[in-house]
């Protein structure tokens, strides 16, 4: 309702809330007066009537209020109209399942669409019971968080006992300091992991003992090896000491030898046996090149003294100076069966080119499943080349299909799950897990094969290896261009005596090499290898399991493709459009030839047969074949077989096009 003229005399009754500022005299000039009308413009936000304000006052004395035409004298209302948070929700944990840590990591969600919408702090509660929220066991208080997440372990809330279920809610606070209500309340409970660690290959640094460095250490050809300082020589075995001995009496030099030490070795340990009468001050002194000496004063008595070990730590040394010299005028220093091996740490590794993998798992809970992979270095990337898939059993060790002789670093992983219902939290997955890197490292005392040669079967695509080896190892493996070919039994390709043979069917065009290990005991011999530059009809399909295949000449032009998807995308005012790779594939293509005779070929390999074979593959869709094409072998699945006889050779001969795509050997990429 308008009032008309509103002065002192004629004003507008106040209603609602009152606001009072009370300031003591003297009264400043210019002084700011600040009214807290939040409360008022709640009530105006909730829909109670507004058409301004009534600045009164109860002071019992004048006050002069001078009007001025300055407008930074006016009176200045700021109304920021904000809401609280929602309640928070999507909290995790909080299906009561088992966690793998007692103090999870707690994650909630931040809502609030209207006024000062960051996040300042928030609020988080545990209970013992979903409704024990009135007295928690832990209560965080205010903290300042920017993020919705909070990792418990970081906090004072005490840890649960295991299988104890325990509850928790949240509530956030925004910039504007309003706070949401308390979210509803979850669950979690905590049962230990199953713990999991390698077992094979071996996943700790091993020290090992190298060979013999002491040159005639025995002294059976003299001071052969020796330096003679002055004063040694060499006594035959006689019935008062039974031994061979380098023997000095009275004042002389020192016997010394100097050593070569392999690369990276962190030790030396030098023994003898020592026969030093009483009287006499006899030293062994080990002085590498790089470091200090080491020196044992060697023990006295009438006869030969238990063997004397002395161990010279190594630093980058790459020799060493083992010497033998004592001190007094009258006596003997006898010396006997000197040996000097030097220790090397060998960093994790595998010996056997195709490794088993082999775990251990502790806890209250079975195995349930299991996971393993096997990925290769490739610059600053690992490359998965081989992996098990999750497997649903107890078993604790897997070998993979893949040769890995020539991987450079390898890293194993295995995962391991219980039998238990869980929930993961950030950190703490639902399995755990083990992994480690190794190289290969085969042995240089296993027997290696000798006499490889290489014969070709032309023109079939077949060359046969043969070689010899004393004893039958274990398990042959072969390897193609560093790709495992073939892996048998020792027996399996033994022909009589020391031979051995093995036939690589699918051996495409080009230079090629071919390695070849003998393992013994989970160990291989050092590679062996042979290269040769093959020559044979261009294009042939092979089933290598049941040794059958295709000749096909006149594919001259090789219709193949490595296709890929893309989506492409044409942003609005844009100069370039943006391409997104989804998915990448090996070759695939048609192959349009003909079958005839081929000169040389055995009378196995005729075109009527090759027929019958591309047919019978026909009506197997999904058959396993492997295609030759110039310098490519690769595995190969065929479609769309389409046969017809040649003009003027009915049932002789025949023109067929095939469709086909790669199955694996990827040139690129992941191994899955």
């Amino acid at each position: 309702m308008g009032i008309g003229l509103m002065n002192w005399n004629t004003r507008a009754s106040a209603a609602g809330h009152k606001v009072s500022v009370t300031k003591s005299a003297p009264l400043a000039e210019n002084a700011a007066w600040t009214f807290d009308v939040t409360e008022m413009m709640q009530a105006v936000g909730s829909g109670y009537g507004f058409n301004g304000f009534i600045i009164s006052t109860t002071n019992t004395r004048d006050i002069n209020i001078q009007g001025n035409m300055s407008a930074a004298l006016d009176p200045v209302l700021e109304v920021e109209w904000t809401e609280a948070p929602l309640a928070p929700d999507q909290l995790a944990p909080s299906t009561g399942q088992a966690c793998g840590t007692a103090l999870p990591v707690l994650r909630w969600s931040f809502w609030d669409h209207a006024g000062a919408t960051g996040m300042q702090s928030a609020q988080v509660q545990v209970a013992a019971s979903e409704d024990g929220f009135g007295s928690p066991v832990w209560d965080s208080g205010s903290l300042p968080l920017t993020e919705t997440q909070l990792d418990l372990a970081s906090t004072s809330c005490p840890a649960p006992a295991v299988d104890t279920l325990r509850w928790w809610r949240v509530r956030n606070q925004d910039s504007a300091g309003l706070w949401s209500a308390w979210s509803d309340p979850v669950s979690w409970q905590w049962h230990p992991r199953l713990s999991v660690s390698l077992v094979q290959p071996e996943p700790e640094p091993v020290d090992v003992a190298g060979p013999e460095l002491i040159v005639n250490g025995s002294f059976e050809d003299g001071l052969d090896g020796w330096s003679n300082g002055g004063g040694w020589q060499v006594n035959t075995p006689s019935p008062v000491d039974g031994a061979m001995k380098a023997l000095r009496t009275g004042v002389g030099g020192a016997l010394s030898q100097l050593v070569t030490l392999p690369h990276g070795a962190v030790s030396l340990t030098v023994t003898l046996r020592s026969w030093v009468d009483s009287g006499v001050t006899a030293t062994v002194t080990v002085t590498p090149d790089v470091g200090s000496p080491t020196v044992v004063t060697l023990p006295t008595g009438s006869t030969w003294a238990p063997k004397v070990t002395v161990t010279a730590a190594l630093s980058g040394a790459t020799s060493a100076l083992i010497s033998i010299d004592g001190t007094g005028s009258t006596g003997s220093i006898r010396i006997d069966a000197v040996s000097a091996r030097a220790v090397t740490t060998l960093a994790p590794s595998f010996t056997d080119p195709t490794p088993p993998i082999q775990w251990a798992t502790s806890g209250d809970m079975p195995q349930a499943r299991w996971r393993a992979s096997v990925s290769v270095l490739e610059g600053s990337a690992w490359r998965v080349v081989a992996a098990s898939g999750t497997v649903v059993s107890a078993e604790t060790s897997w070998t993979p299909d893949v040769g890995l002789a020539d991987a450079g670093t390898a890293r194993i992983i295995v995962d391991v799950w219980d039998d238990r219902q869980r929930e993961a939290t950030p950190g703490t997955p639902i399995y755990s897990s083990v992994s480690g890197d190794f190289s290969f490292s085969p042995s240089d005392v296993i027997e290696i094969p000798r006499d490889i040669e290489l014969t070709e079967n032309r023109p079939l695509p077949s060359v046969m290896l043969s070689w010899t080896r004393s004893e039958t190892p274990d398990r042959w493996d072969v390897y193609r261009d560093g790709k495992l070919l073939s892996r048998h039994d020792g027996l399996d390709w033994s022909t009589g005596g020391d031979s051995y043979q093995m036939v690589d069917k699918i051996a495409p065009n080009g230079e090629h090499t071919w390695t070849l290990y003998a393992i013994v005991n989970g160990v291989a011999c050092k590679s062996q290898t042979i290269t040769r530059t093959l020559r044979h009809s261009p294009t042939w399909l092979i089933d290598n399991e049941a040794d059958e295949r295709v000749c096909i000449v006149g594919d001259t032009d090789h219709d193949m493709t490595m296709p890929e998807t893309v989506a492409e995308f044409s942003p609005i005012g844009g100069r370039r459009k943006v391409k997104v790779t989804t998915a990448q594939y090996g070759y695939e293509g048609t192959i349009d030839g003909d079958l005839v005779p081929v000169q040389g070929m055995p009378e196995t390999e005729t075109p009527q047969l090759w027929r019958e074979r591309l047919l019978k593959w026909k009506a197997d869709p999904g058959h396993a074949l492997h295609l030759l094409i110039e310098d490519l072998s690769i595995p190969v699945q065929v479609t769309d077989i389409s046969p017809r006889s040649l003009p003027g050779h009915p049932g002789s001969m025949f023109h067929f096009t095939i469709k086909w795509h790669q199955t694996g050997g990827w040139t690129f990429g992941s191994a899955s």
